[in-house]
């Protein structure tokens, strides 16, 4: 009897060998019963999973004004984002632009998304030239401003052939505008026609899109304005309509912040924006990561206000 029983033992032996041999190809359907082994992809999804949690699609931003001059600020911001958590910097562009390849390759190191931001708008500070004065309104605000006539062809495409200089930046995630993209009603007193001027806005929105997404269709367009109700009654900016990929909100007055953030999120933005300066950044910030929206701090917060923000980034 010893014998068939080593014949059956070897038998079943042999099969298991078999099985094993055709694992590569077996393994996704049987061999997590039999063996117990992974299917193909189980430690990267493990890993990726891992990888979400500690820097997750939810945005934890920094929009910075700096020229990045050198390598020690390039790798102080990169450096102290990295200890606060963050996983998204806005650059302005214009401040920006020369160091932007040591930037985003710091940027690429730190595991940290580049969106480039731009703060000019339709805005233009100083006096326009004589060959270009056509193109602005002929009034400036109270800070010596004058402002791009959207309803102009010639002076929209200014702005798109700025988008398409940032569009042509390697490494980029995304070209953000912010609340420039609009007119100041309350300090402009030439504006005689302010539904013509809201629909060039639309319009413009409209070019840049097209222009960005045929350069790079991997980029998103992304709008940064104030709270909609505000922004459209003073500023034009019905941006609401606007074509964008991803929309934010600048909360910055912490009062209001319950109201705005809901209205944001029901116009589908994908962050909103809070002030440095917020006593109550990181418990805001802790609110609206809570419940699915980003946030993007304006500037460096304080020292007391970096460690609780940090501590609320670290969980999302």
């Amino acid at each position: 009897m010893k014998k068939p029983q080593q014949k059956l033992a070897t038998t079943k032996l042999s099969s298991r060998f078999i099985i094993l041999a055709l694992c590569p190809v077996l393994c996704p359907v049987l061999c997590p019963v039999l063996f117990a082994c992974k299917p193909a992809g189980t430690v990267a999804s493990m890993e990726s999973s891992t990888r979400t949690k500690t820097n997750s699609t939810l945005v934890k931003g920094l929009w910075l004004g700096t020229n990045f001059a050198s390598q020690d600020t390039i790798q102080f911001v990169f450096a102290s984002m990295q200890t606060l958590h963050m996983n998204t910097i806005y650059p302005e562009y214009t401040m920006a632009k020369e160091h932007l390849d040591d930037v985003i390759a710091a940027a690429r190191n730190a595991n940290i998304r580049v969106v480039l931001w731009n703060q000019t708008g339709i805005k233009y500070l100083g006096v326009p030239n004589d060959s270009e004065r056509a193109l602005y309104l002929p009034c400036h605000d109270a800070d010596g401003k004058y402002y791009l006539d959207t309803t102009n062809p010639d002076a929209r495409q200014k702005v798109v052939d700025l988008a398409r200089e940032m569009a042509a930046v390697k490494g980029i995630s995304g070209i953000q505008f912010d609340d420039h993209m609009g007119y100041d009603t309350r300090n402009l007193s030439c504006i005689s026609n302010p539904e013509a001027l809201r629909a060039g806005l639309t319009t413009l929105s409209k070019s840049i899109y097209s222009a960005i997404h045929e350069i790079n269709s991997n980029v998103s367009v992304e709008i940064a304005s104030n709270p909609y109700a505000y922004a459209n009654k003073n500023f034009l900016a019905d941006w609401k309509n606007w074509k964008v990929d991803l929309k934010s909100v600048q909360t910055y007055v912490p009062a209001n912040f319950s109201t705005e953030l809901s209205a944001a999120q029901s116009l589908g933005a994908h962050a909103v924006g809070l002030h440095s300066s917020n006593p109550k950044l990181a418990s805001q910030a802790q609110i609206a990561l809570s419940q699915g929206t980003g946030v993007i701090v304006f500037n460096w917060p304080n020292a007391e206000q970096k460690d609780a923000l940090a501590s609320v980034f670290k969980n999302y």
